[in-house]
């Protein structure tokens, strides 16, 4: 079992080369959070690793504000800026009895304009036992480091009070290979995740390899790949809308007729989808609709409406999922919302009310 499984990972890893001809769709523009003004790259110099492998990360900081900048970040365990997500998107958590990790802040002071590179090395497997499969990094930034501590006080105000925040909207893709894996068979992997390094890919429970990672509870980045440029696109502190007034054709077999698509997110996921159908939405088009978009897609889920009011169908899924489906100016409305949608509700409104501020007759 154990070698099957080896076996269906390395057909899965091997097609990574291939797919990377598509990631420009993955580049997202001004990814970075300013921080005290200085916005932040990475780049990871050895994606593909094996067990016990440390891995290099090229950090480059700019400052972009018009004044001196004494910036802080951790570079003795740089693993405490890291998070690692499984191809479900789903945060790994750290290994039982791991240590816990405190080391000084290196401080670089940078001149308006200027630019810092530094290369840092992280071992993971100080806080994580990885299997051998396809993963995602994202680096957090800890407020607490900020050198001005009103500046800092500010920025956790911003956010929410919060101490790490992401500090950038980017996924970094990871690849654990298994030790009997060759060398010329790693070079290959390397290979095809440079050429993709802001590409997440996620691989259905059969091991295929979908592209289609565009749903509930991905990144924004795998919208960019699955969808490509936006027509409309809104960054805010923590949440973000993206519009696209034209479906993918290679969707056309999939979705009955969608004309227009619409996805917030918050904190760079997804987590509610709204589609305009030029089609009405039968029982049957609704699952067909459905089960590219919901990450946990159950039939039965789709059986009888939660309700049916003046042509409002309103479906309860199973794991907290709400799907609307309504019929507005001639054509049909689907909002699909998840729970993140619901938990921060507030969230969305308040940062809305920002760019869109309510109008009002007082």
């Amino acid at each position: 079992m154990r070698t099957s499984q080896k076996l269906s990972f390395l057909a899965v890893a091997l097609l990574l080369p291939c797919l990377s001809a598509s990631a420009k769709h993955g580049d997202v523009k001004n990814a970075s959070r300013p921080i005290s003004g200085v916005t932040s790259t990475f780049q990871l110099l050895n994606a593909v690793i094996r067990s016990g492998e440390p891995i290099n990360i090229r950090i480059t900081l700019h400052n972009e504000s018009a004044s001196p900048v004494e910036f802080r970040y951790v570079t003795g365990s740089f693993i405490e800026h890291i998070r690692i997500y499984d191809a479900r998107h789903r945060e790994v958590p750290a290994r039982v009895k791991a240590p816990f990790l405190e080391s000084g802040a290196e401080k670089v002071v940078l001149q308006p304009g200027e630019q810092f590179t530094n290369v840092v090395t992280a071992d993971l497997w100080q806080m994580y036992d990885l299997e051998a499969g396809t993963y995602a990094l994202r680096f957090y930034y800890d407020l607490r480091l900020i050198a001005d501590e009103t500046l800092a006080a500010k920025s956790m105000k911003r956010y929410h009070n919060k101490d790490w925040i992401l500090w950038d909207m980017k996924s970094y893709p990871l690849t654990v290979i298994d030790a009997e894996v060759s060398d010329a068979s790693r070079n290959g992997l390397e290979h095809g995740e440079r050429a993709s390094t802001t590409i997440a890919f996620t691989a259905s429970e059969d091991s295929e390899v979908s592209k289609n990672v565009a749903r509930l509870g991905a990144t924004i980045d795998n919208f960019l790949f699955a969808w490509g440029t936006p027509s409309h696109e809104e960054r805010l502190v923590r949440t973000a809308n993206l519009k696209w007034n034209q479906w993918p054709a290679s969707f056309a077999s999939i979705v009955p007729d969608v004309f227009a698509a619409e996805v917030a997110f918050l904190d760079g996921i997804a987590c509610e989808i709204v589609l305009r159908s030029k089609q009405r939405i039968t029982p049957d088009k609704m699952l067909r609709l459905a089960k590219p978009i919901l990450p946990h897609f159950r039939p039965a889920d789709f059986a009888k409406p939660r309700s049916d009011v003046n042509g409002i169908r309103i479906y309860a899924l199973e794991d907290g999922t709400s799907v609307s489906v309504n019929e507005h100016k001639g054509y049909f409305v689907i909002v699909i919302k998840g729970q993140c949608y619901f938990r921060n509700e507030e969230v969305f409104d308040r940062e809305a009310a920002k760019v869109r501020p309510p109008t009002s007759n007082h």
